[in-house]
């Protein structure tokens, strides 16, 4: 069981300082509009999945005139207390830790607090176009299989290669390069298409169950 019991937040935001226990398993968070709801959850999803659910850019979840944040949180799971710290002090300066010990991989850490964001925002899940989707997918499926995520980033990072020579495609661009690149996408890219494809499969039997459609008469 994963429960969080404390959390603490400097300059994140709209926060300079503040600190709150968690005292039960379910908590409801209310206050008027601009005080900081969302910003206590975000910095509670940022502890779990090392960025933040709405912004892009960790530089963006500074609280103006401060040059860095920190937040510690304070999880129990299956009975063991998990202190985690996250430390952002601006540029590519960036350190989360776990119980004092700094990993070398923010990745690492993907999939030690499952969490699920639910945000009015989710609308464009259906609405919007396909790559919000895969993207959604992919977080949940990274934090149940670090596999999966490995790939995720080896996949990326080809794919980013691959995007710069094209964009500064001449005469001189080698082609053998490109063959190369394109080799290096296949054994990553079948991974991810097979493993979303069983998620998908397991995923189908609880859409149905929940998700029946019903027939009303009119009369």
């Amino acid at each position: 069981m994963l429960r969080l019991r404390h959390i603490s937040i400097t300059q994140f935001k709209n926060y300079e300082r503040f600190s709150v226990d968690f005292t039960s398993n379910v908590v409801g968070i209310s206050g008027k509009n601009g005080m900081g709801k969302t910003n206590l959850l975000d910095a509670i999803y940022y502890s779990c999945f090392t960025r933040s659910y709405f912004t892009h850019g960790d530089a963006s979840n500074i609280l103006n005139g401060t040059d860095g944040f920190r937040l510690k949180a304070l999880f129990e799971k299956d009975g063991k207390d998990l202190e985690v710290i996250s430390v952002y002090r601006g540029g590519n300066k960036k350190e989360i830790s776990v119980n004092g010990v700094p990993y070398e991989k923010l990745s690492h850490h993907i999939g030690v607090l499952p969490v699920v964001m639910i945000a009015p925002d989710d609308v464009e899940l259906i609405t919007g176009g396909s790559e919000g989707r895969r993207k959604f997918v992919d977080t949940l499926i990274s934090q149940l299989n670090p596999g999966y995520l490995q790939e995720l980033i080896r996949y990326n990072k080809v794919l980013q290669q691959r995007n710069s020579l094209l964009k500064n495609w001449n005469h001189h661009s080698s082609y053998e390069l490109l063959d190369a690149l394109d080799h290096q996408m296949t054994a990553p890219g079948d991974s991810i298409f097979n493993t979303r494809r069983y998620y998908f499969q397991e995923l189908i039997p609880l859409v149905k169950k929940f998700y029946q459609p019903k027939i009303i008469q009119l009369s």
